[in-house]
């Protein structure tokens, strides 16, 4: 579903920029009607010219949006916050499944099932698309690394909670933890900065994670 969820978010993307680009075609196809027959070579060759400018924009408008678009494009926290906190239950979810399974099956196998279907609908996804994709040598590298580390974190997963550990605390220790590294990551390898607003809450969430992995819940029960 967090995989869904994101393409989703891509295929919206994807049409807002091929409506930018109709609209593009459209403004030089009346340009080419309304104007004069002296100026018909000019705008003939503005018009051969225009697939390539319009493709060449959209990659540039694309790549801006996927480093982030800068400060003046970031979105309202009320248009994005509804998508983010559905991707959190979905990983929430995603944790309760692999808990339910992992005493039933070995966690390499259970890594590729889960790899394989996530494979699947990114497929069927991308099959429904009629949307221009745009990538270059990097944003394909880049993503198979991604592939690399979420391999390996749902391996772990399944490892973890086989060993019988509760849902109830290795997800906010996983999911907190991706918050913290990926705050300091981003701080030292995207050069992204934070006030101590920021990092307070990373704080935060490092307190949260001694106080949920420490919690003696299932021992007290026991008893």
């Amino acid at each position: 579903l967090a995989y869904a969820l994101s393409a989703f978010m891509l295929l919206d993307s994807n049409a807002a920029l091929s409506l930018h680009a109709s609209s593009c075609r459209a403004q030089a196809d009346t340009a080419s009607m309304l104007s004069p027959p002296k100026r018909h070579s000019a705008t003939v060759t503005s018009l051969s010219r225009s697939p390539t400018s319009v493709k060449r924009k959209l990659s540039t408008r694309w790549m801006q949006v996927s480093r982030g678009g800068g400060a003046s494009n970031s979105p309202k926290l009320s248009q994005w916050i509804l998508p983010a906190l559905s991707s959190a239950l979905s990983y929430a979810s995603y944790n309760i499944a692999i808990k339910l399974g992992s005493s039933s099956i070995s966690p390499l196998l259970g890594g590729v099932i889960l790899q394989a279907v996530a494979a699947l609908l990114g497929t069927i996804l991308l099959g429904l698309s009629n949307e221009m994709l745009v990538c270059d040598r990097k944003g394909i590298t880049y993503s198979c690394l991604a592939g690399i580390a979420v391999g390996a974190a749902e391996l772990l997963s399944f490892r973890v909670s086989g060993m019988g550990v509760d849902a109830s605390k290795s997800t906010p220790v996983m999911i907190g933890g991706s918050v913290v590294f990926g705050a300091v990551l981003g701080y030292a390898l995207l050069k992204e900065r934070m006030t101590i607003k920021g990092w307070f809450g990373v704080l935060l969430v490092i307190i949260g994670i001694a106080c949920v992995a420490t919690d003696p819940g299932a021992q007290l029960a026991a008893h």
